[in-house]
């Protein structure tokens, strides 16, 4: 390799390599992450119906002030505004479906990703040889 790397060097000689596959074999590796991301994404829907069925089985908190609770027990009390309904979600529930919207989001995104490269690969004859770099390699053969 003829490029001299130093300390102050913003690149790394795993940016520089390069290595050769068969476009087929990329193609497998595309669609393998494509049925991954469609999984966890199905997974995450999933989960999202579960945590919103458990909001409303048991995450909503009502509570009443204690001047509407006086009120109707016939007390008069010195404030004749009441006090009125407060309603809550658990916030941890709250945290969890949020959880789930957003997981959906980045899978479905990368749903759309893997799709078009398959898209691009597919008419490519699978013996085509694709010198991919360190980042191609990871995005298309790095563990899930």
């Amino acid at each position: 390799m003829s490029e001299q790397l130093t300390h102050e060097s913003p690149t790394t000689f795993r940016n520089l390599w390069t290595h050769t596959f068969s476009s087929g074999k990329v193609l497998d590796a595309a669609k393998a992450k494509l049925t991954y991301h469609t999984g966890r994404r199905d997974w995450w829907k999933a989960k999202k119906e579960e945590t919103i069925a458990k909001i409303r089985s048991e995450g909503i908190n009502v509570s009443e002030s204690i001047v509407e609770q006086l009120g109707k027990m016939g007390y008069s009390t010195s404030n004749n505004s009441r006090g009125g309904v407060s309603v809550t979600i658990d916030p941890e529930l709250q945290q969890d479906l949020q959880e789930t919207i957003t997981k959906i989001s980045l899978h479905e995104k990368n749903m759309a990703e893997y799709a078009t490269w398959i898209g691009f690969l597919e008419p490519m004859h699978n013996d085509k040889e694709l010198s991919l770099t360190h980042d191609d390699y990871l995005f298309f053969f790095s563990a899930k």
